[in-house]
């Protein structure tokens, strides 16, 4: 149960989200601002694709695309899986694994209340360290 909490904590609330009009290189400094891996990609309040520094650097990058002229629109990932508020660690984790991708947007309901990464987990099941190890 200490864990479920201790991971509940690692939850990020302060969503970075970005509009399907955005650029590239918009989108590329928000990752850097707030040194974040992905942005969701919204419509209003819906979720709608998520973009990752990954998804930049092949989908714009390696196509000799212009950041500043392609659209979230136009790169982000539109089947994104989501985990629920309500889902255990091992719930979690199991979703991660299981797909090719690092970031996972948490929903309450329909309402988008978060993102996860697999490092979050990963530091969230590891061993605590103790005095001696230190």
């Amino acid at each position: 149960m200490e864990l479920e909490r201790a991971f509940a904590m690692k939850i990020s609330r302060g969503l970075i989200v970005a509009a399907e009009e955005d650029t590239a290189f918009d989108i590329s400094r928000l990752m850097k601002k707030h040194n974040i891996g992905a942005v969701i990609i919204v419509r209003g309040e819906d979720l709608v694709g998520i973009i990752s520094e990954r998804d930049v650097v092949r989908r714009v990058v390696t196509e000799k695309l212009d950041p500043l002229t392609v659209r979230a629109k136009d790169i982000m990932t539109r089947d994104v899986a989501t985990g629920n508020l309500n889902d255990g660690l091992d719930r979690i984790y199991e979703l991660l694994c299981s797909a090719p991708f690092r970031h996972l947007p948490i929903m309450e309901g329909n309402k988008l209340v978060g993102i996860v990464s697999k490092r979050d987990v990963l530091y969230s099941v590891r061993p605590k360290r103790s005095a001696q190890q230190q």
